[in-house]
């Protein structure tokens, strides 16, 4: 007798429910964390302003999608950031390298 083929709670229909739970939660969340989003970035404008930055922070999201099939239950959880940058660039001469004189 062929073996059975595992259980799989995962299929078309499902990954389209959970993307049209997305197409909701998404834009919540962001709405959620907006206020505190906007403080953070704006703190970080000002610092790169402070510190003569050429250019404005970036503002970073990440989303972590679960979902548990025995529960059935889907979770969205966000995270930003606001990525500052300070650059120098600096040539290093070779120390292997003689100097000529000229």
């Amino acid at each position: 007798m062929p073996k059975a083929e595992p259980y799989n709670p995962i299929d078309s229909a499902r990954i389209n429910q959970i993307a049209a739970a997305l197409v909701e939660m998404i834009p919540r969340k962001l709405a959620e964390g907006e206020e505190q989003m906007r403080q953070d970035y704006a703190q970080a404008v000002e610092e790169a302003h402070l510190n003569e930055a050429d250019k404005l922070p970036k503002l970073k999201f990440a989303f972590a999608i679960t979902y548990t099939p025995a529960s059935k239950l889907t979770d969205v959880d966000l995270k930003w950031s606001v990525t500052r940058t300070l650059s120098e660039s600096v040539v290093l001469e070779d120390p292997d390298q003689s100097k000529l004189k000229l």
